[in-house]
């Protein structure tokens, strides 16, 4: 095992680049992209790699990068990891790389069945596999609904409803923050 580099560079498998991208464009309530300890920590996770090639003029190395997905989205891009991340290499089929992938949202979304994350994985996972991934996977060719997400994490279908609510709402915009000085509200009043 080694750790990863400033000089390593990194390309997304694109089944990996797929569910990636599908996760940044779905919309997502705050929880996975508010910077935080929480997401500094979640971010140094092993990553998986293909094999890894050097050129003779490279300090780094040409890297495929496998997973996981979640900490991809607190990084400043996709393909730039921290240094030092340790890199385990693994070899995958396309379709043992999709089902890694389903598990690791699975996971995410059994463990946070609250806020918005739920639905949003529904929704992920719904884009990102085609019928015959979902019949290998899931064992039926239509998209996953918000009932059977429902059972299998123990919510209400109501619950995924909600969820779906909050994510088609625009953000609120920031509360103003309280001016430090009674001049500065009057004159803020003022201008209204």
């Amino acid at each position: 095992m080694h750790l990863s580099t400033p000089n390593d560079l990194f390309t997304l498998h694109p089944v990996l680049s797929r569910f990636a991208t599908l996760a940044t464009t779905s919309p997502l309530h705050d929880a996975l992209h508010r910077p935080s300890p929480l997401t500094r920590i979640a971010s140094q996770t092993p990553l998986l790699v293909s094999e890894r090639c050097k050129r003779p003029d490279q300090r780094g190395h040409q890297i495929t990068l496998l997973g996981p997905l979640l900490p991809l989205l607190w990084w400043p891009a996709l393909n730039t990891p921290p240094a030092g991340l340790p890199l385990t290499q693994v070899t995958l089929t396309d379709e043992a790389l999709e089902a890694m992938l389903c598990a690791e949202l699975l996971r995410y979304m059994q463990l946070s069945p609250d806020g918005t994350v739920p639905e949003w994985g529904r929704r992920v996972l719904n884009q990102a596999l085609d019928q015959a991934a979902r019949q290998r996977l899931f064992g039926q060719t239509r998209k996953l609904s918000q009932q059977d997400v429902a059972d299998w994490l123990g919510l209400s279908r109501a619950q995924l409803a909600h969820q779906a609510r909050h994510l088609t709402q625009p953000p609120s915009p920031a509360p103003l923050a309280e001016p430090a000085f009674f001049s500065q509200w009057q004159a803020a009043q003022r201008d209204h």
